[in-house]
């Protein structure tokens, strides 16, 4: 068989572990199975699995990495243990229980005592405005009362906002307009719901907004720390739909990212 120039890696990373083939210059298949964490704060089970790998193949050792297929759920088990970004939710004024409140769905609806999961945001913002039914600006947004909360808010170490406006889908003006004024203070990430998910049901699409907010950040940080300590020609990520995606791609539909594998 003829030996090709590089290697290629497929990885499956857990909670718990995170597994490693291997396919070697010659086309052999190399296992392992390592631990996920570490107390180590910089250890990375992936370049840890892989370099130790290579450093065992040693006739291969110094051939370089072709392509790399990541699939993780790192991002649905920061969702189930509540470790994403903080958030600042931005509603029209009058909705700032819609997302407690939810849609009432419940394990038992009969039940006299309802223990709520801890919510993903940690601040909640009302702003003066409305956008009708219909799609018309009903009450104008006051730019600057918003740019004096947002810089608030700000200065307290947020980072990462949800934009969700009544209507907000049918006439994201005044979703532009805080978003803008966000990126002008200095906020990292935002998500406007008529970007992420622009449907008609203001809870659903909120829900899916917040989602977005809450795990941009940390699956943004997974992919440029990977990235950036792996030379590599080529890295893939496994999406939620079973197709694998680059950088780019993924960025542009974060929350295709979030359900791998069940967790």
């Amino acid at each position: 068989m003829a030996i090709k120039t590089s290697w290629n890696f497929n990885i499956d990373q857990g909670g718990t572990f995170t597994d490693i083939i291997g396919v070697t210059p010659d086309q052999k298949l190399i296992i392992k199975k390592v631990l996920s964490t570490k107390s180590d704060t910089s250890y990375n089970p992936i370049i840890y699995g892989i370099s130790e790998i290579k450093k065992n193949y040693k006739e291969f050792s110094s051939f370089p990495i072709n392509q790399i297929k990541v699939g993780t759920t790192m991002a649905t088990n920061a969702l189930l243990e509540r470790k994403g970004d903080k958030v600042l939710l931005i509603v029209t004024k009058g909705f700032k229980d819609n997302f407690l409140i939810g849609t009432q769905q419940r394990n038992k609806i009969f039940g006299r005592h309802h223990i709520r999961k801890k919510n993903i945001y940690s601040h909640i913002l009302e702003i003066e405005e409305r956008t009708t039914s219909k799609g018309q600006i009903k009450n104008v947004l006051n730019e600057k009362v918003l740019f004096n909360s947002l810089k608030n808010y700000f200065a307290k170490g947020i980072k990462s906002i949800a934009i969700i406006l009544i209507n907000g889908f049918l006439n994201p003006k005044h979703e532009k307009i805080v978003k803008k004024i966000a990126l002008q203070i200095g906020y990292e990430n935002i998500s406007c719901s008529h970007e992420v998910s622009p449907t008609i049901n203001f809870t659903s699409r909120g829900f899916t907004t917040l989602v977005d907010a809450y795990l941009n950040p940390i699956i943004q940080k997974y992919i440029k720390d990977l990235e950036k300590k792996l030379s590599v020609k080529e890295i893939y990520y496994m999406q939620s739909n079973g197709l694998l995606a680059k950088k780019k791609a993924l960025m542009e539909e974060m929350l295709f990212f979030l359900v791998q594998q069940e967790a």
